[in-house]
């Protein structure tokens, strides 16, 4: 810690070194000095070798050249490794300060172990990188840089957020540019889609509940598409809809599906997306996909249940925010209340009032991590009887309070 301090403007260091530590309490992202020598001090890694060993592999600057020059403009970068890193050159000490690494979303463990083995690495390092993998924080870029203005900012006292950029070595400087000034000039979007709907789509494939998420991204005005290509809106489909296979892939694999099935089912995915020759084509195929994992999680998920049973838990799973009566459903499905209660019970070894408390709490515990709605307005979404009750039931099966989860994570 004092190492590190010694690079950052003295009148400040105690300032900057405060900002570091919240935003690396929060987040995860690291932050490392690096002198003329390139030797690291790093704020609290324990994988700090590591992560040296990476950046300096794969960084795709002439860091002699930043650290002895006088330009004091920051660099952002991704590597070939899918990791980003934003490097801010310290002028005042010969030294280089690194924000990094992150993951710009979830990796599919398939697709990075495919991506090691093309690349030159040994295999040692890539069993290093496996390791690391988990240790990395997933933010997304345009967060990345808006913590890296906040840094920037306070080491050179510029008071608007004014934040220069690099993406490449042979680029044209972007200078005094604004963050909205910046995405216009390269046509990207500030907003890349709602968290909310990327987690519940993972929880909805990982817990078998089919829900119609195409209707939703193409009306929803809230799900953006970036513009990482804006000359090829083809490829940018592609892209995208790969991740999607990617993201469903791996919440499948949570759901019980078989791995090796479900990889296979990716693969051929991404081969169909690649042979796509318009975005109609693409955007057709997003509930095929989505379809295809919910209901392969369906399939590992109640195998061994009978045709009642698995109606019973999917009407559950797809009525989740309504007031769910026993007797009411089973009325709907026909069948006596009893009876229905205690085939549920042998079958899955919960009772039907139970089961229906614990999908709610996995809801619940959705809404508390990536929305800010109140507990209270989250209690009443879900239908429980009173706010007290909802509680003791998540206390009952997470162990803590929904404050308690919500601050935790």
């Amino acid at each position: 810690m004092e190492k590190l301090e010694y690079f950052l403007p003295k009148t400040k260091s105690s300032k900057i070194l405060f900002m570091l530590q919240s935003i690396t309490s929060v987040t995860g992202l690291q932050a490392t000095v690096y002198d003329q020598n390139l030797t690291s001090y790093s704020l609290c890694s324990a994988q700090e070798n590591i992560f040296k060993n990476f950046f300096l592999l794969n960084c795709k600057f002439d860091l002699e050249s930043i650290i002895k020059g006088q330009d004091i403009s920051p660099y952002e970068y991704t590597d070939a490794l899918f990791l980003s890193w934003v490097i801010i050159p310290l002028n005042n000490s010969n030294s280089i300060l690194v924000l990094g690494p992150t993951l710009n979303s979830d990796l599919n463990t398939n697709i990075l172990q495919r991506k090691l083995e093309y690349s030159s690495m040994s295999i040692k390092s890539q069993i290093e990188f496996q390791k690391m993998i988990k240790q990395i924080p997933v933010i997304v870029d345009t967060q990345l840089i808006k913590y890296a203005s906040i840094i920037y900012n306070s080491i050179y006292d510029i008071s608007t957020p004014t934040y220069i950029l690099h993406n490449n070595a042979d680029s044209n400087k972007l200078t005094n540019s604004t963050f909205n000034d910046l995405f216009e000039k390269n046509n990207i979007s500030t907003f890349h889609g709602s968290r909310l709907f990327e987690q519940e789509m993972k929880h909805c494939i990982s817990h078998g509940i089919k829900k119609d998420f195409f209707s939703y991204t193409t009306n929803n005005n809230d799900v953006v598409v970036g513009n990482m290509v804006p000359d090829n809106p083809l490829r940018q489909y592609q892209d995208m809809i790969i991740i999607l296979v990617a993201l469903a892939a791996r919440a499948a694999i949570d759901g019980g599906m078989d791995g090796d099935l479900a990889y296979t089912y990716s693969d051929l995915f991404i081969q169909k997306i690649e042979a796509c020759e318009n975005t109609n084509d693409l955007i057709s195929l997003t509930p095929q996909i989505y379809n295809t994992y919910t209901d392969a999680v369906i399939d590992a998920q109640s195998s061994n249940y009978s045709s009642l049973v698995k109606y019973i838990t999917s009407y559950i799973k797809n009525n989740i925010y309504k007031n769910i009566q026993l007797q009411e459903m089973a009325d709907i499905l026909g069948y006596d209340m009893y009876y229905m209660s205690r085939l549920f019970k042998k079958e899955t070894g919960t009772t039907v009032k139970k089961y229906i408390i614990t999908e709610k709490i996995n809801i619940a515990k959705l809404l508390l991590v990536n929305t800010n709605l109140p507990i209270i307005e989250i209690s009443e979404q879900l239908n429980f009887c009173s706010p007290s009750y909802f509680n003791s039931q998540f206390k009952n099966i997470v162990g803590t309070t929904p404050l308690q989860y919500r601050l935790n994570n």
